[in-house]
């Protein structure tokens, strides 16, 4: 599946980076690329009125941290 990294996701990953390790989300990141259903990833949908295609999955090996996606058609 091919993924489209927003611009402001890649700011925010390199500011968060420095709390959690990058090596994570980039571990996270490449599981979601191969197994977008992977049960580490805890995926869940996002209520949003103004977007219904938003979800969030888990930073493996630390549960404080997600990821919010937006799947495009």
């Amino acid at each position: 599946m091919p993924l489209k990294f927003d611009v402001k996701y890649e700011r925010s990953k390199k500011k968060i980076a420095k709390k959690i390790s990058l090596s994570l989300i980039v571990e996270t990141e490449e599981l979601y690329k191969t197994d977008p259903s992977h049960i580490k990833l805890n995926l869940k949908n996002i209520i949003c009125k103004r977007d219904k295609q938003k979800q969030s999955i888990h930073v493996l090996g630390n549960d404080g941290y997600r990821i919010f996606i937006k799947k495009l058609n």
